[in-house]
């Protein structure tokens, strides 16, 4: 018989986290509220010390399978009129098989560390450039506290619980994303329009975390990463805010 799912310190600390930051994002009203939120990268820094493994190519690999599960919920809620639960359940899925599979055979080089870091960040680049901003409603979940945060808790330990078959890829899992899509199905176009910051700023984080680990210990790289992530992130987002915020908060007014 095999023994039962076992969660240590790092994964209930990762899931009570995170679970309240999705929570959190849930009530939120505001859309760029919503994906601010979702950048901090709570998930990848409780997820590493979950894993416990020294940040490599599998943790950056995450990152290109994150861009594709945001961009497949918005193509198939959008375009195919999915409902939002399927449109996310097939990619969330897809993530899973997909990180199973690369898990096993992706090299755990410094050389592949590198190549899918400068990958993923030319990725972010390119979305950041090429999609442009639309306006788009807020929602703010109607549900009680009571009700949404031990939902959302339930779906992030079932996550939790095959970290062993997702091994890196778990730090990159989008376990808040899955809770941000849902809560933010109104705005999809805007939370694929940060992702895009946010892979960039991953990049970063990931870069600092490599190059310190060994000598920092996981703990601290991880520090001097946030360090480096927010010194990246803020200003992108606080330019996009100026515009961004007064035109959505317009749009909310006329609603």
């Amino acid at each position: 018989m095999e023994n039962p799912v076992h969660f240590g310190y790092w994964d209930v600390a990762l899931i009570a986290l995170v679970s309240l930051q999705g929570t959190i994002i849930a009530y939120l009203h505001a859309p760029r509220w919503k994906v601010l939120g979702l950048a901090l990268p709570i998930p990848f820094t409780l997820g590493s010390l979950a894993v416990g493994e020294p940040v490599g190519s599998l943790h950056i690999a995450g990152v290109l399978l994150l861009i594709a599960f945001s961009f497949s919920v918005l193509f198939l809620h959008y375009f195919v009129r999915l409902p939002i639960v399927l449109s996310i359940a097939l990619p969330a899925v897809g993530y899973c098989v997909a990180g199973t599979f690369l898990a096993n055979v992706l090299p755990k080089t410094d050389e592949a560390f590198w190549i899918v870091v400068a990958v993923g960040f030319a990725a972010g680049l390119l979305l950041h450039r090429l999609v442009p901003f639309r306006g788009e409603p807020g929602h703010r979940t109607p549900l009680p506290i009571w009700i949404k945060l031990p939902a959302i808790m339930l779906v992030v330990a079932s996550i939790v619980s095959i970290k062993q078959f997702l091994h890196g890829f778990l730090t990159m899992f989008p376990m808040v994303g899955v809770i941000t899509c849902y809560e933010a199905r109104k705005s999809l176009w805007t939370v694929c329009r940060y992702i895009a910051i946010i892979v960039m700023g991953l990049a970063f984080l990931m870069s600092a975390v490599r190059v310190s680990q060994t000598w920092l210990g996981i703990g601290p790289a991880l520090a001097l990463g946030w360090i480096v992530y927010l010194s990246f992130v803020v200003p992108l987002f606080l330019r996009k805010w100026r515009h961004e915020g007064c035109v959505e908060d317009l749009i909310d007014e006329q609603q």
